[in-house]
């Protein structure tokens, strides 16, 4: 079992944000918000996104939205 960070604690931060306080903290993946990966990828490649996680050792543990 692996303990991940959830994106819902910093509704207010960017995917970049999330991914820093997730490795800074400890955790080894992070739940991941669909919303902050839209607005990351409205900017970046999905090269920057792996290479995101991969700086700092981080791997997405599951894919989240906000039901509507």
């Amino acid at each position: 079992m692996i303990l991940a960070f959830h994106g819902a604690t910093t509704m207010t931060s960017d995917l970049e944000t999330d991914v820093a306080v997730t490795a800074h903290a400890g955790y080894k993946a992070l739940e991941v918000w669909a919303a902050k990966i839209v607005r990351y990828l409205a900017a970046h490649s999905l090269i920057d996104l792996k290479e995101l996680f991969e700086n700092y050792g981080i791997m997405p543990s599951r894919l989240t939205r906000l039901n509507s």
